[in-house]
């Protein structure tokens, strides 16, 4: 687990006290997610944190509770096509335009 993966757990701690179940997890990254977050996580580079909430959200929409989700968290799980597409080859897989610094033009 990566620095920003424990920091997200335990601010979800602080709002649940004891154990900390899925659903409150779930709620956290309702609420955490969004593009501020996801451009931060580009910024330091940290792609697993952002591939796997952007994989709990969208499991979230494959389960029936896509109406839960916000604008605010659709604009994290397109933030790769929405903000880096446009600057790279699109042969590029989405990691690696996370990976990467936007080219000068």
């Amino acid at each position: 687990m990566n620095h920003h993966e424990e920091h997200m757990e335990d601010d979800a701690r602080e709002h649940q006290p004891g154990l900390v179940s899925e659903e409150a997890k779930v709620q956290f990254i309702l609420v955490a997610a969004n593009s501020d977050k996801a451009r931060q996580l580009w910024i330091s580079g940290n792609w697993s944190t952002y591939s796997r909430v952007r994989d709990k959200l969208l499991d979230l929409v494959r389960s029936g509770r896509g109406r839960e989700l916000t604008l605010e968290n659709l604009k994290f799980i397109y933030f790769v096509n929405h903000s880096l597409l446009p600057y790279f080859d699109r042969n590029l897989s989405d990691q690696e335009m996370f990976s990467s610094d936007i080219p000068q033009a």
